[in-house]
């Protein structure tokens, strides 16, 4: 890392060990045939930094997880219907922590929530049009 970064070792000793020690990255182990000092390898730690995305149409309620390095590792589609916004933010609350506790996500590991609506949003008004009763 240092040769490419052009970072002293001993900078790019801590940004590794600060990684290591968020759980950002893990060590795996190098096998080499070479003489010498063996190299350590790091490699991002698929399930340190989970992502939720939420899409919610006319008729159904999308909710998927993605892990650290972007792989899909759930996704579920929930017929619903809906008709009140508090009816409809409950239901979504109810089906995500659902699916956390069957695929064991942790609270602490969720770093984001992206919803999508169908409808149109307009920043410079701050108001969001949204099509059906959602």
């Amino acid at each position: 890392m240092p040769k490419k970064t052009k970072m002293s070792p001993t900078s790019a000793s801590r940004i590794v060990a600060v990684l290591v020690q968020h759980e950002l990255i893990r060590e795996i182990e190098a096998k080499t045939d070479t003489v010498g000092r063996k190299a350590t390898y790091f490699v991002p730690n698929e399930s340190a930094v989970i992502s939720a995305g939420i899409e919610i149409n006319k008729e159904v309620v999308r909710i998927g997880f993605l892990n650290f390095v972007g792989e899909l590792i759930a996704i579920k589609s929930y017929h619903f219907v809906p008709e009140d916004p508090s009816v409809t933010a409950e239901f979504v609350k109810c089906k995500l922590f659902e699916m956390m506790k069957h695929k064991n996500i942790h609270r602490a590991r969720l770093a984001g929530i992206c919803v999508g609506l169908p409808g149109l949003i307009d920043h410079k008004k701050r108001k969001c049009e949204t099509f059906g009763a959602i």
